[in-house]
Parts: C-alpha cells; structure tokens; sequence
C-alpha cells in the first residue's frame, strides 16, 4: 500500500505564463524558487506544478495553534497583470484527499490583480493527525470563491504542493 502522500489528485495550470506564486510562508517559514527553476519532486513543470513534498517539511505547526501565512505572487514574464483567486487546502486527518470538512483553510471570495502578497491566518484543528501531511496552494487567473478547489485544472496561473508537521502541543 502506498503512503497517502502519493495519493492525491492533480491540478496544475494549462500555460507557463502569467501568475506565478514566487514563495509560500508558514508559521514564520518561507519556500521560495526563482522564476523558471523546476521543483524537485514528481509531476513538476516550471510555471505551471511545483511538488516540494520530496523536501523537508516547510514547518511545523501545533494542534490549536494559529499561524500566519503569506502567498507572494508576481509574473516572471513580465507582462500584464491579471486578476487572480488563492486557494489553500491542507489534509488534516492525512488520507490523501483535500475535499475533507475543514481542509480548504482560505479560499479567496474575490479575484484582485497581481502582483500582490496574499495574508491571513489558518488554525489548526485540535484534531489534526501529528505527523507529515501535505498542504496545496493554487494561484489561478480569473478564478475565486467555489471555483477554486484543490483539483482544479486551470487555464494561467500555478499550484505547489507542500510538507509540513502537525505536533501536539506540549501540556
């Protein structure tokens, strides 16, 4: 049987242009790539799916706990700016799905045009599974609120995949 990380659905962008997310932050802890770089996991294509989960988790987070976080997107291409919708999506209980009660974490109501840094903050349930578990993050141009979902095949924009620890908390 294999692990639940190898299980979960794809999404990524159609075209290498327009919106890229040039770092994802949690809890204080930042990935960044430079513009055209491929990620080193599975299935990535520059510009397009970045898997970072063959990496070391991002962070780690506590059950209960609240955390920042920051999703900076910009153009590598330097052309016009479009209008653009963020999804994160992180599998709490770790069975290699984010369309679980509680997995979508933020999901933008609007679009607004780049380049811009996205903020907000995500609690982690007191439930949440300890361990490794994967968290999903989607730019898409032109799409927001319920057409945002983690396995969105979409036309611009670009979805990375990321480790990070859930930990229970010391007494």
């Amino acid at each position: 049987m294999n692990s639940f990380l190898g299980c979960y659905c794809g999404s990524s962008a159609n075209s290498t242009i327009d919106e890229e997310i040039y770092s994802v932050t949690l809890n204080g802890s930042t990935n960044a790539y430079a513009c055209g770089v491929t990620a080193p996991g599975p299935g990535s294509i520059a510009y397009r799916y970045s898997n970072f989960m063959t990496l070391a988790p991002l962070t780690t987070v506590q059950q209960g706990q609240n955390v920042a976080f920051q999703v900076e997107e910009n153009e590598c291409d330097a052309g016009t700016y479009y209008s653009f919708g963020t999804g994160i999506w992180i599998d709490w209980n770790q069975n290699g799905l984010f369309t679980d009660a509680g997995e979508a974490v933020f999901i933008e109501a609007a679009t607004a045009v780049g380049p811009r840094n996205v903020v907000g903050s995500i609690t982690v349930p007191i439930d949440a599974v300890p361990g490794n578990t994967a968290m999903r993050v989607t730019v898409a141009e032109g799409v927001s609120g319920a057409g945002l979902t983690p396995c969105l095949q979409y036309g611009y924009g670009e979805t990375e995949d990321h480790l990070i620890t859930v930990a229970v908390p010391s007494p």
